[in-house]
Protein backbone atom coordinates (compact mmCIF):
# COMPACT_ATOMS: atom_id res chain seq x y z
CA UNK A 1 0.00 0.00 0.00
CA UNK A 2 2.87 2.35 0.81
CA UNK A 3 4.49 1.73 -2.57
CA UNK A 4 1.19 2.22 -4.40
CA UNK A 5 0.69 5.53 -2.61
CA UNK A 6 4.19 6.70 -3.56
CA UNK A 7 3.58 5.62 -7.14
CA UNK A 8 0.31 7.51 -7.69
CA UNK A 9 1.59 10.60 -5.85
CA UNK A 10 4.66 10.65 -8.08
CA UNK A 11 2.43 10.18 -11.12
CA UNK A 12 0.21 13.08 -9.92
CA UNK A 13 3.24 15.32 -9.43
CA UNK A 14 4.52 14.59 -12.93
CA UNK A 15 1.03 15.00 -14.38
CA UNK A 16 0.70 18.42 -12.74
CA UNK A 17 4.15 19.44 -13.99
CA UNK A 18 3.11 18.45 -17.51
CA UNK A 19 -0.10 20.48 -16.97
CA UNK A 20 -2.29 17.53 -17.78
CA UNK A 21 0.03 16.32 -20.50
CA UNK A 22 1.50 12.93 -21.04
CA UNK A 23 3.43 11.18 -18.23
CA UNK A 24 6.22 8.74 -19.12
CA UNK A 25 4.64 5.63 -17.54
CA UNK A 26 7.38 3.29 -18.75
CA UNK A 27 10.05 5.23 -16.84
CA UNK A 28 7.84 5.59 -13.76
CA UNK A 29 7.04 1.87 -13.67
CA UNK A 30 10.73 1.00 -14.00
CA UNK A 31 11.47 3.21 -10.99
CA UNK A 32 9.00 1.28 -8.84
CA UNK A 33 9.67 -2.15 -10.32
CA UNK A 34 6.12 -2.80 -11.55
CA UNK A 35 4.65 -3.57 -14.95
CA UNK A 36 3.00 -0.85 -16.99
CA UNK A 37 -0.29 -2.72 -16.78
CA UNK A 38 -0.14 -2.57 -12.98
CA UNK A 39 0.82 1.10 -13.07
CA UNK A 40 -2.06 2.03 -15.35
CA UNK A 41 -4.45 0.04 -13.12
CA UNK A 42 -3.37 1.96 -10.01
CA UNK A 43 -3.66 5.33 -11.77
CA UNK A 44 -7.08 4.44 -13.20
CA UNK A 45 -8.43 3.48 -9.76
CA UNK A 46 -6.85 6.60 -8.23
CA UNK A 47 -8.45 8.95 -10.77
CA UNK A 48 -11.81 7.17 -10.72
CA UNK A 49 -12.02 7.82 -6.96
CA UNK A 50 -11.28 11.57 -7.38
CA UNK A 51 -7.67 11.08 -6.30
CA UNK A 52 -8.58 9.33 -3.06
CA UNK A 53 -5.76 7.07 -1.82
CA UNK A 54 -8.23 4.64 -0.25
CA UNK A 55 -9.00 3.40 -3.76
CA UNK A 56 -5.56 1.77 -3.84
CA UNK A 57 -6.32 -0.64 -1.01
CA UNK A 58 -6.07 -4.36 -1.73
CA UNK A 59 -9.32 -5.72 -3.13
CA UNK A 60 -10.78 -9.12 -2.46
CA UNK A 61 -10.23 -11.61 -5.27
CA UNK A 62 -13.23 -13.65 -4.28
CA UNK A 63 -15.68 -13.93 -7.21
CA UNK A 64 -18.91 -11.99 -6.84
CA UNK A 65 -20.94 -15.01 -7.86
CA UNK A 66 -20.27 -18.75 -7.57
CA UNK A 67 -22.86 -20.53 -9.71
CA UNK A 68 -21.32 -23.94 -8.97
CA UNK A 69 -21.21 -23.42 -5.20
CA UNK A 70 -23.06 -25.92 -3.02
CA UNK A 71 -26.33 -24.46 -1.75
CA UNK A 72 -26.92 -24.21 2.03
CA UNK A 73 -29.82 -26.68 1.71
CA UNK A 74 -27.58 -29.24 0.05
CA UNK A 75 -24.89 -28.68 2.68
CA UNK A 76 -27.45 -29.35 5.39
CA UNK A 77 -28.44 -32.57 3.61
CA UNK A 78 -24.79 -33.71 3.55
CA UNK A 79 -24.31 -32.87 7.23
CA UNK A 80 -27.53 -34.71 8.14
CA UNK A 81 -26.33 -37.81 6.27
CA UNK A 82 -23.04 -37.66 8.11
CA UNK A 83 -24.82 -37.44 11.48
CA UNK A 84 -26.92 -40.45 10.50
CA UNK A 85 -23.83 -42.43 9.47
CA UNK A 86 -20.98 -40.91 11.51
CA UNK A 87 -18.45 -43.58 10.48
CA UNK A 88 -19.03 -43.21 6.75
CA UNK A 89 -16.60 -41.33 4.56
CA UNK A 90 -17.44 -38.94 1.69
CA UNK A 91 -17.54 -41.73 -0.93
CA UNK A 92 -20.10 -43.86 0.91
CA UNK A 93 -22.14 -40.79 1.80
CA UNK A 94 -22.10 -39.71 -1.84
CA UNK A 95 -23.35 -43.12 -2.98
CA UNK A 96 -26.07 -43.03 -0.31
CA UNK A 97 -27.29 -39.56 -1.29
CA UNK A 98 -27.36 -40.48 -4.97
CA UNK A 99 -29.43 -43.56 -4.11
CA UNK A 100 -31.88 -41.76 -1.84
CA UNK A 101 -32.23 -38.62 -3.99
CA UNK A 102 -32.88 -39.82 -7.56
CA UNK A 103 -32.83 -37.07 -10.14
CA UNK A 104 -31.22 -34.58 -7.77
CA UNK A 105 -27.75 -33.23 -8.44
CA UNK A 106 -25.39 -34.46 -5.73
CA UNK A 107 -21.87 -32.98 -5.43
CA UNK A 108 -18.87 -35.21 -5.83
CA UNK A 109 -17.22 -37.00 -2.92
CA UNK A 110 -14.32 -34.51 -2.94
CA UNK A 111 -16.72 -31.55 -2.67
CA UNK A 112 -18.62 -33.33 0.11
CA UNK A 113 -15.34 -33.81 1.94
CA UNK A 114 -14.70 -30.06 1.83
CA UNK A 115 -18.23 -29.34 3.05
CA UNK A 116 -17.84 -31.72 5.99
CA UNK A 117 -14.49 -30.20 6.89
CA UNK A 118 -15.88 -26.67 6.67
CA UNK A 119 -18.81 -27.61 8.89
CA UNK A 120 -16.54 -29.25 11.46
CA UNK A 121 -17.76 -32.79 10.80
CA UNK A 122 -14.33 -34.29 10.14
CA UNK A 123 -10.99 -34.23 11.89
CA UNK A 124 -7.90 -34.06 9.68
CA UNK A 125 -5.57 -36.98 10.06
CA UNK A 126 -2.34 -36.36 11.88
CA UNK A 127 0.63 -36.84 9.64
CA UNK A 128 2.94 -39.55 10.82
CA UNK A 129 6.40 -38.27 11.43
CA UNK A 130 9.04 -40.14 9.55
CA UNK A 131 11.64 -41.73 11.70
CA UNK A 132 14.94 -40.14 11.08
CA UNK A 133 17.91 -42.22 10.22
CA UNK A 134 20.15 -43.08 13.12
CA UNK A 135 23.05 -41.84 11.00
CA UNK A 136 26.45 -43.36 10.57
CA UNK A 137 26.99 -46.66 12.33
CA UNK A 138 30.61 -47.30 11.40
CA UNK A 139 33.40 -45.96 13.68
CA UNK A 140 34.78 -43.36 11.27
CA UNK A 141 37.99 -41.52 11.93
CA UNK A 142 37.77 -38.02 13.36
CA UNK A 143 38.22 -35.03 11.09
CA UNK A 144 40.80 -33.05 12.99
CA UNK A 145 42.56 -31.44 10.05
CA UNK A 146 42.22 -30.88 6.31
CA UNK A 147 42.89 -33.95 4.16
CA UNK A 148 41.89 -36.27 7.02
CA UNK A 149 38.66 -37.37 5.33
CA UNK A 150 37.23 -36.54 1.94
CA UNK A 151 33.55 -37.16 1.12
CA UNK A 152 32.67 -38.19 -2.42
CA UNK A 153 29.18 -38.55 -3.85
CA UNK A 154 27.11 -38.41 -7.04
CA UNK A 155 24.19 -35.97 -6.87
CA UNK A 156 21.85 -37.89 -9.16
CA UNK A 157 21.72 -36.87 -12.82
CA UNK A 158 19.98 -34.45 -15.17
CA UNK A 159 19.56 -34.20 -18.95
CA UNK A 160 21.34 -31.41 -20.81
CA UNK A 161 19.82 -29.52 -23.75
CA UNK A 162 21.16 -32.12 -26.17
CA UNK A 163 19.44 -34.93 -24.19
CA UNK A 164 22.72 -36.26 -22.75
CA UNK A 165 22.76 -37.38 -19.13
CA UNK A 166 25.06 -35.45 -16.82
CA UNK A 167 26.13 -36.93 -13.47
CA UNK A 168 27.40 -34.25 -11.01
CA UNK A 169 30.21 -35.59 -8.81
CA UNK A 170 31.18 -33.68 -5.67
CA UNK A 171 34.32 -34.06 -3.57
CA UNK A 172 34.39 -32.25 -0.20
CA UNK A 173 36.96 -32.03 2.58
CA UNK A 174 35.07 -33.18 5.71
CA UNK A 175 37.04 -30.91 8.08
CA UNK A 176 36.93 -27.57 6.25
CA UNK A 177 33.80 -28.34 4.15
CA UNK A 178 35.79 -26.99 1.22
CA UNK A 179 34.44 -28.09 -2.16
CA UNK A 180 37.44 -29.71 -3.79
CA UNK A 181 35.68 -30.75 -6.98
CA UNK A 182 32.26 -30.46 -8.60
CA UNK A 183 32.43 -32.11 -12.00
CA UNK A 184 29.73 -33.10 -14.48
CA UNK A 185 30.49 -36.59 -15.80
CA UNK A 186 28.92 -38.38 -18.74
CA UNK A 187 29.21 -41.75 -17.04
CA UNK A 188 29.38 -42.52 -13.28
CA UNK A 189 32.07 -45.15 -13.80
CA UNK A 190 35.55 -45.87 -12.46
CA UNK A 191 37.37 -44.28 -15.40
CA UNK A 192 35.76 -40.86 -15.08
CA UNK A 193 35.79 -40.80 -11.26
CA UNK A 194 39.47 -41.75 -11.21
CA UNK A 195 40.30 -38.83 -13.52
CA UNK A 196 38.61 -36.41 -11.11
CA UNK A 197 40.40 -37.92 -8.10
CA UNK A 198 43.77 -37.85 -9.90
CA UNK A 199 43.32 -34.13 -10.53
CA UNK A 200 42.38 -33.48 -6.88
CA UNK A 201 45.33 -35.53 -5.58
CA UNK A 202 47.77 -33.51 -7.70
CA UNK A 203 46.34 -30.23 -6.36
CA UNK A 204 45.67 -31.04 -2.69
CA UNK A 205 47.62 -34.20 -1.93
CA UNK A 206 46.34 -37.59 -0.72
CA UNK A 207 43.71 -37.77 2.04
CA UNK A 208 43.91 -40.30 4.84
CA UNK A 209 40.42 -41.62 4.03
CA UNK A 210 37.65 -41.23 1.46
CA UNK A 211 34.05 -41.58 2.61
CA UNK A 212 31.14 -42.55 0.33
CA UNK A 213 27.59 -43.87 0.55
CA UNK A 214 28.65 -47.24 -0.78
CA UNK A 215 27.09 -46.88 -4.23
CA UNK A 216 28.86 -47.79 -7.47
CA UNK A 217 31.64 -47.33 -8.40
CA UNK A 218 32.80 -46.66 -4.81
CA UNK A 219 31.68 -50.02 -3.41
CA UNK A 220 29.99 -53.23 -4.48
CA UNK A 221 27.92 -56.01 -2.94
CA UNK A 222 30.72 -58.55 -3.34
CA UNK A 223 33.37 -59.71 -0.83
CA UNK A 224 34.65 -56.82 1.28
CA UNK A 225 32.57 -54.58 -1.02
CA UNK A 226 35.66 -53.95 -3.12
CA UNK A 227 35.58 -52.43 -6.60
CA UNK A 228 38.26 -51.53 -9.13
CA UNK A 229 38.19 -47.95 -7.84
CA UNK A 230 38.38 -48.87 -4.14
CA UNK A 231 41.28 -51.28 -4.78
CA UNK A 232 43.14 -48.47 -6.54
CA UNK A 233 42.56 -46.15 -3.56
CA UNK A 234 43.72 -48.81 -1.08
CA UNK A 235 46.95 -49.26 -3.03
CA UNK A 236 47.55 -45.52 -2.68
CA UNK A 237 47.28 -45.95 1.10
CA UNK A 238 43.86 -44.31 1.36
CA UNK A 239 41.38 -45.86 3.80
CA UNK A 240 37.86 -46.57 2.49
CA UNK A 241 34.92 -45.53 4.66
CA UNK A 242 31.33 -46.42 3.75
CA UNK A 243 28.27 -44.80 5.31
CA UNK A 244 25.73 -47.33 6.55
CA UNK A 245 22.44 -45.84 7.80
CA UNK A 246 20.29 -47.73 10.24
CA UNK A 247 16.65 -48.24 9.28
Amino acid sequence: MKERTKFVLEWERRWNEAEGGRVNMAELCRMFGVSRQTGYTWVKRFRAADNELDALAERSRRPKTSPRAVSPELEDLIVAARKLYPRWGPRKLHARLVETNPGKEVPSASVMSKVLMRRGMTTPRRKRRRQRSMGVTAPFSGCEAPNAVWCIDFKGWFATDDAIRCYPLTLIDAFSRFLLRCEGLRDPDTKHVRQVLDSAFLEFGLPLAIRSDGGPPFASTGPARLTELSVWLLRLGIRIEIIVSAA
